[in-house]
């Protein structure tokens, strides 16, 4: 069993190795705003309530606030999140379910060495932002790469090559004990040849110089072959988390 205190802090990390362009703080509550490309960027985290207003009103101020920026309403639920209830809560007010995802957490790889095909960076180069996001549209790539740009260091942004081609990618952050990692993609002709396995063990090499032992990765729901890939690597699932979305065409009642 984990600890709410625990759940919290990692909650936070995550929260630290993906910013949104703007952080405002109501309620004991983090909002994040950014330009509506990931859930992540864009909701409410709810990991205290200061009980200052009814649930109901806190809700309200929450929908003004994300209107304003012309963004739906959305709310991060974890096993985290408080008051108690406010899933529910938020159900019965109409906030449908989007984004499901698992938090994997474990032990990191540390080979002691990282691969002379991996190279480190310490910020998401157009080469590395053209793997890591490769397949999205050219606006929703550009405002991923500019949120792991503004990641505070230690940060990692690793980029494996082969034949001269870069054919894989992923971040890694540096908090406390803990390494956050995101954005692992690998080529689509490159899978299965273990870039990925190398990415893991470089992750791990970088984590270990930083003080880290203990790697966290969030894998969206349905996403099988991530999932089996860290389990692999020693991740097992630790919690579930999902959205609650308020979308423009519901007004909730007084």
């Amino acid at each position: 069993m984990i600890s709410r205190e625990t759940l919290n802090r990692w909650e936070a990390l995550a929260a630290e190795a993906w910013p949104p362009a703007h952080v405002e703080h109501a309620h004991g509550w983090r909002l994040g705003f950014d330009k509506g490309t990931t859930h992540r960027a864009n909701a409410a985290i709810a990991l205290g309530w200061t009980a200052e207003q009814t649930l109901s009103d806190a809700v309200a101020d929450i929908i003004a606030r994300y209107r304003r920026y012309g963004l739906p309403p959305s709310i991060k639920i974890s096993p985290a999140s408080q008051p108690d209830g406010l899933d529910g809560f938020l159900a019965e007010r109409e906030f449908v379910v989007e984004g499901g995802a698992t938090v994997l957490v474990g032990p990191v790889s540390d080979s002691g060495s990282v691969a002379a095909d991996t190279v480190i960076q310490s910020g998401p180069t157009e080469e590395w932002a053209a793997v890591a996001f490769a397949g999205r549209a050219s606006a929703d790539a550009a405002a991923r790469r500019e949120i792991v740009g503004r990641v505070a260091p230690p940060a990692g942004f690793l980029l494996s090559w082969r034949g001269g081609e870069p054919v894989g990618a992923m971040a890694v952050v540096a908090r406390d004990e803990l390494v956050v990692g995101s954005a692992l993609h690998v080529r689509r002709d490159a899978r299965h040849n273990g870039v990925a396995r190398g990415l893991l063990a470089a992750s791990g090499s970088w984590a270990a110089a930083h003080g880290c032992f203990r790697l966290l990765v969030q894998v969206e729901a349905g996403n099988e072959n991530a999932r089996e890939l860290f389990a692999r690597h020693g991740l097992t699932a630790a919690y579930d988390y999902h959205f609650r979305v308020l979308h423009d065409d519901k007004v909730l009642a007084p």
